[in-house]
């Protein structure tokens, strides 16, 4: 079955290929939400480091503190996997080339984002609009809104909730992670998506392979545990030369 899926997805890329426009950004600074920690690595990996390459500045706002990833492990606590994930962002970061000073960390709880407290989301509603109006940012990546999680959706919605509090009017683009591994969500992409950009970065690669190694605790086996967290296929679903984005739709 992962092979088979590997193969449809292949395939679902390649009419995504298809009807695809290329990816341009307005100059000026770009600004990285992920709603997890790993989140803009596989979904805009690619571009984050290209966009770094011509001297763009790059600011990559974590949302969640991925404390929730292992749970039930008999020795990781969620303080430690907080602590270990952050130093894992800061790493794959600095592959892609994004200095740590040009990252923000919310530290929200993982897995609660449709669920905060009203302090919670105001507090993270005023640290995004912060961002906003400190950064100016001409172009705002965030995760895609329909990709199958709860959290990605609420991460969007707090995004929409803090762009409303600014002057600020960034072109949003929304990039792909779980429905670059799921069938049905790419399917949806295809054929209901108003607009596809792809970005490919062919003979790049090796550099978000390297960003994405950065992320152990989710892609190698944390002792006792013998199996990832993350299945060995999710990451092989990821293409290192090609990434796809959908404009804002309404």
């Amino acid at each position: 079955m992962p092979q088979c899926r590997l193969l449809v997805l292949r395939l679902l890329r390649c009419f995504l290929r298809w009807r695809a426009e290329p990816l341009r950004l307005p100059p000026g600074p770009l600004l990285v939400i992920a709603p997890h920690p790993d989140d803009e690595t596989l979904g805009c990996g690619g571009l984050i480091m290209r966009e770094r390459q011509t001297g763009r500045r790059v600011h990559i706002a974590f949302l969640t503190d991925g404390s929730h990833s292992h749970p039930g492990h008999p020795t990781l606590t969620p303080t430690a996997l907080a602590k270990l994930r952050r130093a894992e962002a800061i790493a794959a970061a600095d592959c892609l080339g994004v200095p740590a000073d040009n990252l923000t960390f919310i530290d929200l709880p993982d897995g609660e984002l449709p669920r905060l407290s009203p302090d919670e989301y105001e507090r993270a509603v005023t640290c995004l609009s912060v961002l906003f109006k400190n950064l100016k940012p001409t172009a705002t990546l965030v995760a895609y809104r329909r990709d199958g999680s709860s959290e990605h959706e609420a991460a969007f919605t707090l995004v929409t909730a803090a762009l409303k509090q600014t002057q600020v009017r960034p072109l949003v683009i929304e990039y792909l992670v779980w429905a670059a591994y799921s069938p049905r969500l790419l399917l949806r992409v295809l054929f209901l998506a108003g607009q596809v950009h792809r970005f490919n970065f062919p003979a790049k690669g090796d550099s978000k392979t390297k960003a994405l190694a950065c992320y152990r605790s989710q892609f190698q086996p944390t002792p006792p545990w013998d199996k990832a967290v993350v299945p060995p296929q999710f990451a092989n679903a990821f293409s290192p030369e090609e990434e796809f984005f959908l404009k804002l739709q309404s």
